[in-house]
């Protein structure tokens, strides 16, 4: 994968950031280079009903430019994305990009109180939303603070305004914003050990950084490859590849998959007995690694014919990592500690959350939060999390968010909530609850999920309810999960 001559390189290919012009816009590597490149009328979008040409890419996306340039979105300025993956969010995502302005993201299952919740904290000018998701933020695009326009794509209620003809109308030529290499790019949500999510602010520099190494070093991809997508963007989660298995054919049965080369995992981690029941019913190599919010993307990998199974693989070139102890100190060979990683694709801070990035963003390290060991051929193990965050189907889930819902309910006098793996090995969260006194036993395990689901996004609601007299605590009160986990 090249970037054309604007993306410095040292002798070898690795990226220099010394080298790259200060005057940096990361749209035209990604987007326009591949017009200039003579790959205009190959296809770079290909969905059950559309193929979109890089050059009907490059097209819309500095129409989406102009168009939000023409509503007198500024420099810097927030556009909310709520869209499913497909052609649009592409258009919308690199087009405020290209004009200068920073595109946020939006999980599809966020509930209205957390979209008004980021709303709020991005002070977002524009939303573009999916005609299917509008209802969800009707209210919100009426009485939202700052919040000037509100596009629909797909077929737009009375009085919205419709992103396909808007964009249909706005030029397809658009020069790209002046942007420093270090300007605000785009943001994404992460949520944090309070359950209220972080605005994580990568600069227009960073994705450079994060992609280029693991195309080329991981995947070895080629202008002829074509990339299938679960979840937005490049990468699977193991509870894909769970699902995936059930609905391939019967357990036992080799599944045929045609043109798959390389399968990929990320977001948690891959369970071995996950792994090696994918290979063995597909016949392709399933590449764990391990990536970041804040770092942009994948920075640990395991790579093609080098699998360790129930690993997350070696530190990917451009990237330096090390296994430290509560101070901070590194500890002993294959002893277990926090994973702290360094690179140039790290994020520049969380937005408005000032004492948490001087606690995470450590100089020029990044402390994960994930407890790792590394063996003797740098292979890096995964230990848990420092915080007693649960990785749930490539998303955080903090308990005590979930603990916070499950005492709104009446029945409800205590609960604790831990990570508990299902029969794939995958995590899922477990709930422990001690009824009030009054309160009927008889259903009260669905009741409690349901409400869960009503109230978070579904990934959330515990997957087993398991009703207990006492919670085992600390002779000062502190709930002992480790005791919950055992059990």
């Amino acid at each position: 994968m090249s970037f054309g001559g604007s993306a410095a390189a040292r002798p070898g290919g690795d990226l220099d950031y010394d080298r790259l012009p200060e005057r940096f816009n990361i749209v035209p590597e990604f987007v326009d280079r591949h017009l200039a490149e003579g790959r205009g009328g190959r296809p770079a979008i290909l969905t059950l009903d559309r193929t979109v040409s890089y050059a009907e890419l490059a097209a819309s996306v500095s129409r989406a430019a102009s168009l939000l340039t023409a509503l007198r979105v500024e420099r810097e300025q927030r556009v909310l994305l709520l869209l499913p993956d497909g052609p649009e969010f592409a258009y919308a995502f690199f087009g405020a990009m290209k004009a200068g302005l920073v595109p946020v993201p939006l999980p599809t299952l966020g509930t209205a109180e957390e979209i008004a919740y980021a709303l709020d904290d991005s002070r977002a000018v524009a939303l573009v939303v999916h005609a299917s998701l509008y209802d969800r933020v009707r209210r919100l695009a009426a009485t939202a603070p700052g919040l000037r326009h509100c596009l629909v794509v797909g077929d737009a209620p009375p009085g919205a305004l419709g992103f396909e003809r808007a964009l249909a109308e706005a030029s397809p030529e658009f020069e790209a914003a002046p942007t420093h290499r270090d300007d605000m790019a785009y943001w994404l949500y992460s949520s944090g050990t309070t359950g209220r999510p972080k605005a994580i602010v990568h600069l227009h520099h960073d994705m450079l950084f994060c992609v280029e190494p693991y195309v080329r070093h991981v995947l070895g991809m080629t202008a002829d490859d074509c990339t299938f997508a679960v979840p937005r963007l490049f990468f699977s989660v193991p509870t894909s590849f769970a699902a995936l298995l059930r609905a391939l054919s019967p357990k036992g049965s080799v599944a045929e998959l045609g043109s798959l080369r390389l399968a990929v995992s990320a977001g948690e981690p891959l369970p071995a007995p996950l792994y090696r029941e994918w290979v063995t019913r597909t016949g392709i190599e399933c590449l764990d690694g391990l990536g970041a919010t804040e770092v942009g993307y994948i920075y640990i990998s395991n790579r093609p014919g080098a699998v360790r199974a129930g690993s997350s693989g070696r530190l990917l070139p451009g990237y330096r990592a090390r296994i430290a102890d509560e101070t901070g100190g590194a500890v002993g060979p294959g002893a277990v500690g926090e994973l702290w990683v360094s690179g140039e694709s790290l994020a520049a801070g969380y937005w408005n959350k000032h004492q948490k990035t001087k606690a995470v963003f450590v100089g020029e390290w990044y402390r994960t939060g994930d407890r790792y060991l590394v063996d003797g051929e740098g292979y890096y193990f995964y230990e848990g999390r420092v915080d007693d965050l649960l990785r749930v189907g490539g998303n955080w889930v903090s308990p005590l968010e979930v603990e916070s819902c499950l005492l709104e309910h009446p029945a409800v006098a205590e609960c604790a909530v831990v990570g508990a793996k299902d029969e794939a090995g995958l995590v899922k969260p477990r709930a422990f609850v001690v009824r009030r006194p009054t309160a009927p036993a008889d259903g009260l395990e669905e009741a409690l999920r349901a409400h869960v689901r009503a109230r978070l996004t579904p990934y959330k609601a515990p997957r087993w309810v398991i009703l207990v007299d006492e919670l085992p605590k600390t002779a000062t009160g502190k709930v002992q999960r480790y005791r919950l986990r055992e059990g």
